[in-house]
């Protein structure tokens, strides 16, 4: 999804920014469930993607929890 922002998108966990269009940028910031993150877009007209993927990590990026 971040890949399709005109700007860049960031994650920032734990004091770390990383490009939140590289997978492996994404890895090395080690989260865990529940972890709280923020997102950041450069420019206005990515708040649809900003949006997007608010939604996906509400939904749980699609998964179910199992017991």
């Amino acid at each position: 999804m971040a890949q399709t922002a005109a700007g860049n998108v960031w994650f920032k966990f734990n004091g770390e920014k990383v490009d939140a269009g590289s997978v492996i940028d994404i890895l090395s910031l080690c989260c865990v469930q529940h972890s709280e993150i923020e997102i950041e877009i450069e420019t206005p007209e990515d708040m649809n993607v900003l949006d997007e993927i608010i939604g996906y990590f509400k939904t749980g990026f699609g998964e179910t929890e199992h017991e």
